[in-house]
């Protein structure tokens, strides 16, 4: 079933965002006819609403949305909040958030899968709604981590994100996953105002995704100084000292950490479990700067132009 072709505008009269901030209505995006940049600008428009048809139908969406709800008794809401729902996909982690608008219902679960993503996300999202006593059609907002990270399971989220959307006629927000690592270390490490702090995940092929971010007040957190980009770890202490870092976080510490010869005592925090609320947050505060898109303008964040292995890197056990 395909839902009716969304208004131009959004309830609150503004016009959707496209991906780089121009405005653009869902009309617009039906005419155009080019590529949609559905599941990673892989598929044209119409194969992409074929791939949301499919994952929806895997999931029991039923469309609207509920006025009241009977609560569970230990809750005491008398109309039902709507939801911010969170997916990450990005690495070998499997996760999921719920948030409502409020700030008072906040639930999260991440799982170690390896590359079987698409096998427990749904089933994650059910579990999370029943946790919560909500239903499907109290999403109101979809957020993925948009990337970078794996390839696939950058696809996965970002499909899921848009087949949710499509069916419930809500906006999606693609949240760049370095920004919401830098989110969550520096809260979790408590982190003062200034504080400029680098995410550097392990990108395989001797490569790490690398953003710079600065800690700031207000609802995002962090301020982006530096935008995503692969750096080598042999130049990571190079790119380290030059941006001014004081601390570091991510995963690429730790694989890469003698390539990394960082000084001693150099601050390196962890990226708690939790990481997926932040994209939730993140997606809240995306939507409040109008920074949310209709599901077809959704893509991942790849940062890497290489989509393939030579026959000698497959022979090495490399991988994207």
């Amino acid at each position: 079933m395909r839902p009716a072709p969304r208004p131009d505008r959004r309830s609150d009269g503004k016009p959707y965002a496209g991906a780089a901030g121009d405005s653009i209505t869902a009309s617009q995006t039906r005419q155009n006819g080019r590529s949609s940049a559905g599941v990673g600008g892989l598929f044209r428009a119409s194969e992409g609403r074929r791939r949301l048809d499919g994952i929806m139908s895997l999931w029991d969406a039923d469309f609207g949305r509920s006025e009241a709800f009977s609560r569970p008794a230990e809750n005491n809401w008398t109309v039902m909040p709507s939801f911010i729902l969170a997916l990450d996909t990005a690495h070998q982690r499997c996760s999921a958030a719920l948030l409502s608008r409020d700030g008072e219902v906040s639930v999260w679960k991440s799982e170690t899968v390896g590359n079987k993503h698409a096998e427990r996300i749904l089933a994650m999202i059910d579990e999370l709604l029943a946790e919560c006593g909500a239903e499907k059609k109290d999403i109101a907002l979809t957020a993925f981590g948009a990337g970078p990270g794996s390839f696939t399971g950058l696809r996965v989220a970002c499909g899921v994100a848009q087949g949710i959307a499509w069916a419930l006629r809500t906006d999606v927000a693609a949240v760049c996953n370095l920004e919401a690592d830098a989110l969550a270390a520096a809260e979790a490490a408590q982190l003062a105002p200034g504080t400029r702090l680098a995410v550097m995940n392990d990108a395989r092929m001797q490569e790490a995704y690398s953003a710079l971010y600065e800690v700031v007040e207000g609802p995002r957190g962090v301020r982006e100084v530096l935008a995503p980009q692969l750096v080598k770890p042999a130049d990571a202490r190079r790119w380290l000292e030059e941006a001014k870092v004081d601390a570091l976080c991510g995963s690429a510490a730790g694989v890469y950490a003698e390539a990394f010869n960082l000084p001693e005592g150099f601050p390196v925090h962890e990226i708690p479990e939790d990481m997926v609320m932040r994209i939730a947050r993140l997606g809240l505060a995306d939507e409040a700067e109008g920074r949310t898109m209709i599901p077809a303008l959704a893509s991942p964040l790849y940062v890497r132009d290489r989509v393939a292995l030579t026959m000698q890197e497959r022979a090495r056990g490399e991988r994207l």
